[in-house]
């Protein structure tokens, strides 16, 4: 089935056996409910991406406000290897975090090619024709996906955290 084009795995093929034929009115409600779910279910996506973004942005900040703090008053025997552990648990959640955008990212994508592929047998593509103008059109330069700068955050913790460490165990006088 996996080897099918989208369209003939998105519909089926008996169009529930008479009950709901193409060009009747409670099809079209049938396929516009549906759309609408779709349309709900990547916003509640959205949403949750959303939260679990501030999270980690906040317990990230909470991390380099420590380690400010521990930059100025570090506590005698404070050797690398015991400030090894700290840098390890917030290289690991950057790690995390930048896979839960990934897989929220994959989640809602697949989400829109069915948001798309259901907007096929509605009168108006909104969202099909809303991609196209910001992806594809000359609307204002280059479109620069959200995903990308969220990609990017935690990355750019990791690298303070490893900077951080190597300043604190090698520090430059």
């Amino acid at each position: 089935m996996n080897d099918l084009p989208l369209s003939r795995r998105l519909w089926n093929d008996a169009e529930y056996d008479g009950l709901l034929e193409p060009g009747q009115d409670s099809y079209h409600l049938a396929v516009l409910e549906q759309w609408k779910m779709c349309v709900e279910t990547s916003e509640r996506v959205s949403t949750r991406r959303a939260l679990a973004n501030t999270l980690f942005v906040t317990l990230n900040g909470s991390a380099l406000t420590l380690i400010g703090v521990f930059w100025k008053r570090r506590p005698a025997g404070m050797g690398p290897i015991k400030l090894l552990v700290p840098l390890v648990v917030l290289l690991v959640s950057c790690l995390v975090w930048w896979a839960l955008v990934r897989s929220y990212r994959q989640l809602n994508t697949a989400k829109f090619v069915i948001i798309h592929e259901l907007e096929s047998r509605l009168p108006a593509r909104v969202f099909s024709r809303e991609w196209f103008l910001i992806t594809q059109s000359d609307l204002d330069g280059h479109y620069l996906e959200l995903t990308f700068l969220e990609r990017m955050l935690p990355m750019l913790f990791a690298a303070m955290y490893v900077s951080a460490f190597a300043v604190i165990v090698w520090p430059i006088h």
